[in-house]
């Protein structure tokens, strides 16, 4: 059986916690991993078994280990490709997923060593992949224009039809998915220079949201899930209110696009990767 859709009403833990926020005037360089990948690092992802993945144009990804000076703990070899992308199962810590350009999606159990599903259902380059809170859940975007929704529990358990929803409305490729934390609410940031919002329970866009002049390169939610945040090739990031889908704030980070975005677990400083090189970090709370 395919596993149940998330509720409503299901609560976010992220909610009642205190986290605070992180200080920029601490911020100095801990660790570096000198020739980490033979070309440009596309993503990194934290671990919880203090370690640190990261993926790359050389068409690997490794996992390194934050605890004994970076060294190498494992190197996943098989796309052909640059690795665009990647996520870890948030219950499965020996579970990983992958995005490539050649449009293609791997699983990987960290603890065998190897690839144990690959999915083929993009026709051009997968941008991202993206696990739901539950795990039961993950979702992939490409530059086809189209953002799939599969059920992990389904391809662990040998289905052959594991994409619960195709995701369709964009009319440029989609650069980037990710979930609203603990809810069935998805959003994709896409070329078209839109970002839309999708129930995943039956793929319908709920909101679509405009003021981007330029291709959009990411889109994330805070943990509380009561902002969202958004950057263009254009270099402008934007806030934005989920619940009512207003834009809070709009700010330039130069002539140079704004790559990515990240809030801090406290959903209060958001940081900017720039073209120019640099990061930039935000206090949101001078502009609430």
């Amino acid at each position: 059986m395919y596993r149940c859709w998330p509720e409503d009403d299901e609560p976010n833990p992220h909610l009642a916690a205190s986290y605070e926020a992180v200080k920029p005037d601490a911020l100095r360089v801990h660790r570096e991993f000198k020739k980490s990948h033979e070309g440009g690092v596309s993503r990194v992802k934290f671990h919880p078994k203090s370690a640190l993945i990261s993926v790359g144009d050389d068409h690997v990804w490794r996992m390194w280990s934050l605890s004994s000076m970076g060294e190498l703990i494992i190197a996943g070899t098989g796309h052909s490709d640059f690795v665009s992308g990647i996520d870890i199962h948030p219950k499965k810590e020996n579970i990983v997923v992958t995005s490539c350009g050649d449009g293609k999606c791997k699983i990987w159990d960290i603890s065998q060593e190897k690839c144990t599903h690959t999915i083929s259902d993009h026709a051009q380059t997968a941008w991202n992949v993206a696990f739901h809170d539950s795990g039961d859940f993950f979702a992939t975007c490409s530059e086809d224009g189209r953002a799939r929704i599969y059920d992990f529990n389904a391809l662990s358990s040998g289905r052959m039809e594991t994409c619960r929803t195709v995701l369709r409305g964009h009319t440029d490729g989609i650069n980037y998915v990710s979930f609203q934390a603990f809810s069935h609410v998805v959003v994709t940031a896409s070329q078209d220079k839109t970002v839309s919002l999708w129930d995943m329970r039956n793929g319908e866009c709920t909101s679509t949201l405009y003021g981007h002049t330029g291709s959009v390169n990411h889109a994330t939610f805070a943990l509380q899930g009561h902002l969202l945040a958004t950057a263009d090739l254009n270099g402008a990031v934007k806030l934005w209110d989920p619940r009512n889908l207003k834009e809070q704030l709009n700010v330039s980070v130069g002539a140079h696009a704004a790559n990515a975005c990240a809030f801090d677990r406290s959903g209060k400083i958001l940081a900017i990767a720039c073209g120019d090189g640099t990061l930039k970090l935000i206090d949101v709370r001078f502009f609430s």
